[in-house]
């Protein structure tokens, strides 16, 4: 069984609990409130290779926390896990607001500055918030959205940004809460206790307890147990290989649209939108079928910007990726600096080797390319420039084909 959730440190015997996870052979993800806690806390985890410490500064507590950020800095080398963080914006911790930010910024700034990490995190009535400074920070890591209770909308938004989803006993017990769970991507959600703050019918939540948002998952996913188990083990593996084991590629093309790029690369996830400086984007590179394909060329002018999207994608399908582009049929690879919100990326993106500037895109190619503009929000000058051009595909069934997949 999996707790990606737990404060283990705070139960009445935390020696105890832990033994007993040790027992079970659960994997536990043992988050701290503030960075002070998590020397001790991690020392719970010196004989068990299943439990990980989460270093964390609780956003209830950033106002009397704040100045633990140095230590939060100094532990953040030692540890992948990153948790409990976020932000609150229930009525009592709302005078706190711009504390809880500042806190936020600080460490999702220190997590992207180092490499990326594994981020529980909390977003009680600030889902929103939340999903705003995550998109300002590529490069952050991975999200787990702890208990997560936003709106319909606000989930869509986090399943667009990458987001994963630890869910428990407690969350499910609610209508809303399983609503929520429903529409969540199977492939990235966890569980948790939450222990032991969550409860159940005024049970304290123990991180074994975890089987009975198994059961409630199952009946959710009309699974057994142990199809549901399978599942989550699989997602666990997924989530904790290492960074380095993906790339953060450039798409400025037909391959913004999150859709079409994930029919060629199913890991593709959403790190935020981007430009190159000193570039413009045409549609004259010379394609198989006749028309004119998307490439970027220098102009030496930094204010010339070619808007596009980052993803982070599976070093295993970089091949499919190469193979969709055309590398060496017309396409060259190449690593870019990419201008962010507040940040410069390298990524991967690929230019054309041969041009033609007579040729034009057909008409459904463009409308890839505008619909993967409008879904990430693009400039809408920006747009309007994508939709200058076009000619009809003489060819029907090819045009129907391609429309049949942007439908």
């Amino acid at each position: 069984m999996i707790d990606f959730h737990c404060h283990l440190d705070l139960y009445p015997d935390p020696h105890a609990v832990r033994d007993e996870c040790v027992k079970r052979g659960m994997y536990v993800l043992s988050v701290t409130t503030t960075p002070s806690a998590w020397e001790g806390t991690s020392a719970l985890a010196v004989d068990s290779q299943r439990i990980r410490t989460g270093l964390g500064l609780h956003p209830q507590l950033a106002q009397e926390r704040q100045g633990e950020l140095t230590l939060f800095d100094r532990r953040l080398p030692e540890t992948r896990y990153v948790g409990e963080i976020g932000l609150d914006r229930s009525p009592e911790f709302r005078k706190h607001w711009e504390t809880q930010v500042a806190v936020f910024e600080h460490i999702l700034g220190k997590c992207r500055d180092a490499g990326g990490r594994i981020m529980s995190i909390h977003s009680r009535r600030a889902g929103g918030a939340v999903l705003d400074y995550l998109e300002r920070f590529p490069g952050v890591g991975t999200p787990v959205l702890h208990w997560f209770s936003g709106s319909i909308r606000e989930l869509e938004r986090a399943i667009e940004l990458g987001c994963w989803f630890s869910i428990g006993p407690a969350m499910l017990s609610g209508e809303k809460g399983r609503v929520l769970a429903a529409h969540m991507p199977r492939e990235r959600v966890l569980t948790e206790s939450d222990g032991p703050f969550a409860q159940v019918d005024g049970e304290v939540l123990k991180p074994w307890d975890v089987d009975r948002a198994i059961n409630d998952l199952g009946a959710i996913w009309t699974l057994r147990p142990k199809e549901v188990e399978e599942i989550l083990h699989q997602n666990l593996n997924s989530l904790v290989r290492p960074i380095a084991d993906r790339f953060i590629y450039f798409a400025y093309g037909s391959n913004m649209l999150t859709g079409r790029l994930r029919q060629r690369t199913p890991s593709a996830v959403v790190i935020g939108t981007g430009f190159i400086e000193g570039y413009r984007l045409t549609f004259d590179k010379v394609s198989t079928d006749g028309s004119g394909k998307c490439t970027i060329v220098p102009t030496d002018n930094p204010t010339d910007h070619v808007y596009g999207v980052l993803f982070h994608i599976d070093s295993s399908e970089m091949a499919a990726l190469d193979e969709a582009e055309g590398l060496g049929k017309g396409y060259r690879k190449c690593k870019l600096q990419i201008a962010t919100l507040n940040d410069r990326l390298h990524a991967i993106a690929y230019v054309a080797d041969k041009v033609d500037p007579l040729l034009l895109p057909y008409d459904w190619y463009q409308e890839f390319v505008v619909a993967g503009a409008v879904e990430h929000g693009l400039p809408a000058s920006y747009i309007d420039g994508l939709r200058s051009v076009t000619r009809p595909d003489p060819n029907v069934d090819r045009s129907t084909r391609n429309r049949t997949i942007l439908s």
